[in-house]
């Protein structure tokens, strides 16, 4: 545990140099489009990080940059919420729901209904026939549905074509807005990249100076 508040802590003396400048030293492995971007990121000790809001649910942050968040979850975990959505059915009708996104496989997605969806005021052909399903801002077309759920069509998954608004609350209890989407995602964690650099450089500078702060004094008052 001591080595590694040392090295930390190197690597935020390293960063001090380069204060109120972009850190071109560390980078991330982004889509090509993405990978532009060379931002000052901070990684956080494990039991000393802030928090993100979405869904109901709450995230750590493992490291943060301007321009991207990586949360201490997997995909599972952070898929696991409801979400908006609307179908718009054969004669110009159109039914708001809510529910939990589940892909079937790498060509179909599920959503789950949090109510049980009225089937029976439906034709079979009103439900099928040029039916489609906008979440967010994408339109995917329906292969079928039942009360419980609506299946339906998606080239890659949905979850990832989203965008995101979420809330974050850092250990001064000052909490920021940001809006983005998910780059990458597996068992080490969900990255969300931010492409309009939602996170203010003074505040990546503010949260440095505190961590600095803590845990220089903390390994000093420990020799």
């Amino acid at each position: 545990m001591f080595c590694k508040c040392i090295f930390w802590v190197r690597m935020c003396i390293i960063s001090l140099m380069t204060e109120g400048k972009k850190f071109e030293g560390l980078k991330n492995n982004f889509p090509e489009e993405e990978n532009k971007r060379e931002s000052f990121r901070i990684t956080y000790p494990k039991d000393d990080r802030p928090v993100l809001y979405l869904g109901g649910k709450s995230y750590e942050i493992i490291d943060i940059s301007e321009k991207s968040i990586k949360l201490d979850t997997n995909e599972d975990d952070f898929f696991d919420f409801y979400l908006d959505a609307t179908l718009y059915l054969m004669g110009d009708k159109n039914f708001r729901c809510n529910g939990i996104v589940k892909m079937i496989d790498d060509k179909k997605a599920s959503l789950q209904f949090l109510k049980l969806f009225p089937v029976n005021m439906f034709e079979q052909s009103e439900l099928l026939y040029h039916s489609i399903i906008k979440i967010d801002s994408n339109e995917y077309r329906i292969i079928d549905i039942t009360e419980k759920e609506v299946i339906f069509e998606c080239d890659q998954h949905v979850l990832y074509k989203l965008t995101y608004k979420a809330k974050i609350v850092f250990h001064d209890e000052e909490s920021l807005t940001i809006s983005g989407k998910i780059i990458r995602g597996g068992k080490s964690g969900i990255v969300l990249f931010l492409p309009k650099a939602t996170i203010p450089f003074p505040r990546i500078v503010k949260e440095q100076q505190y961590l600095i702060g803590k845990y220089v004094r903390t390994n000093e008052t420990d020799k």
